[in-house]
């Protein structure tokens, strides 16, 4: 008796969960694991910042992440070589960009500096 299998995906309904689930889950993560490092590297030494500031700048540059990912996307092959490489560095480098200046924004030095 044959038995019947379905494919596991009705009507793509797999697949676009999957690309929402994407878009909703990674980029905070990224945003948080990023934030998270700009903030450690840059309170070594003598300075520190607020941590609060630093992950608001690194979840400013989430949508700006999302829409330079799906621009760049949705251009395809209209564009090629440096504009290309040039976007997609402009991709994975607009979050650490923003939690770095959200970083500055509260930068302090821990001691008076001694002259």
């Amino acid at each position: 008796m044959p038995v019947a299998r379905s494919g596991g995906d009705c009507f793509g309904v797999g697949k676009r969960l999957a690309a929402a689930a994407g878009f909703v889950i990674v980029p905070p993560l990224y945003a948080f694991g990023a934030t998270f490092g700009v903030y450690l590297i840059g309170s070594r030494g003598n300075q520190t910042s607020s941590f609060l500031s630093t992950l608001g700048g690194g979840l400013v540059g989430v949508p700006v992440t999302v829409l330079l990912y799906i621009d760049g996307d949705m251009a395809g092959d209209m564009m090629f070589g440096i504009a290309k490489t040039v976007l997609w560095s402009f991709v994975f480098l607009a979050v650490p960009i923003m939690a770095t200046i959200g970083f500055n924004l509260t930068r302090r030095y821990k001691e008076p500096l001694s002259t």
